[in-house]
């Protein structure tokens, strides 16, 4: 029979926030930043040619 061994490690939720905020930083604040207008653009490209077509 093999037995393991278990290992406990604290939880810190506030540690855990904060790198979760880091990372999210890192990929994808300056990415959204830089596409925000380009949402838009698309959003009336698409209004347009929806009326193009009717």
């Amino acid at each position: 029979m093999i037995k393991f061994m278990k290992f406990e490690l604290e939880f810190d939720k506030d540690v855990y926030n904060k790198q979760m905020d880091l990372l999210f930083d890192l990929n994808w604040k300056k990415k959204k930043d830089y596409y925000k207008n380009s949402q838009y653009l698309g959003l009336i490209l698409y209004y347009y040619w929806n009326c193009l077509n009717l």
